[in-house]
């Protein structure tokens, strides 16, 4: 696997007083902002926020994630304490045809009622979540998106791998599997999993498809034909940029071409 392309994939306030008339007028808090109080102050938390209608603003880490009562969430980065390994985040309920499209590194602004604090919950709960902004071009996605994102959903193996006009076999590959659902792929290395967001462009030749959320978003390629994908990862240039491929040819662009076949029944 390229240098550049692992190191990306390593990248993984005061509480707002709320008055009687804030339902009518309500300032974005940010994400962080609301999940300091949540991890530090949870009786603050419950005194200044629950029950509440806020909008809350902040980048998306992930998407159409499904938890263990089957209901599908929205989460936005949130406040990690420190020396903590895992971060809070705000949890959304998915509601409605507004939150197809939004994916991982979008900024939001979503309107909602605040959940009381759970201790055995890393995420202050939003419930009658809302869709206010979106701030990035990609959204809401186009006609072409929302059929691109249909088609490639479901779990895919990867059968080989090419990188400077070589083929690669095993754990040379750099990875075994994908899985894509809606607008989020995963990159799986046996146990461990990346997520990214999925970015279409697909009225360009070949292809466009950008996997946003990380350090920095890795502009690729890609084709279906059937039941078998081709996802060309990009190389990473000498300033650090990562160079997006004309071809499917790997001796004349730089990058890591994965060929995947969809799994039976996904």
């Amino acid at each position: 696997m390229p240098l550049g392309l692992c190191l990306v994939l390593l990248n993984p306030g005061d509480a707002t007083r709320l008055g009687a008339g804030d339902k009518k007028k309500i300032e974005p808090i940010s994400a962080e902002q609301i999940t300091r109080v949540y991890a530090e102050k949870p009786d603050e938390f419950n005194n200044v926020y629950t029950g509440k209608t806020v909008t809350v603003e902040g980048i998306v880490s992930n998407s159409g994630v499904k938890g263990d009562n089957g209901k599908v969430y929205l989460m936005i980065r949130g406040y990690t304490k420190p020396g903590a390994r895992v971060a809070h985040s705000v949890r959304c309920l998915e509601s409605g045809p507004d939150f197809e499209g939004i994916r991982q590194g979008h900024k939001v602004r979503i309107r909602s009622t605040v959940q009381p604090h759970k201790e055995t919950l890393y995420a202050a709960e939003l419930r009658d979540c809302t869709v206010i902004k979106v701030f990035d071009k990609d959204y809401p996605p186009t006609k072409a998106a929302r059929l691109n994102a249909k088609k490639l959903r479901g779990k895919w193996k990867v059968v080989s791998a090419e990188e400077n006009g070589k083929k690669l076999l095993g754990k040379q590959m750099g990875f075994d599997a994908l899985s894509i659902e809606g607008y989020t792929i995963y990159l799986h290395q046996g146990n461990r999993a990346f997520a990214f967001g999925l970015a279409f462009d697909p009225e360009k030749t070949p292809k466009n498809l950008e996997l946003t959320g990380g350090k920095a978003a890795l502009p690729c390629i890609y084709s279906l034909e059937g039941d078998r994908l081709r996802l060309f990862l990009p190389g990473q240039k000498k300033d650090g940029t990562f160079q997006r491929a004309v071809s499917f040819d790997t001796s004349k662009n730089q990058g890591l071409l994965l060929n995947a076949e969809r799994q039976k029944g996904s």
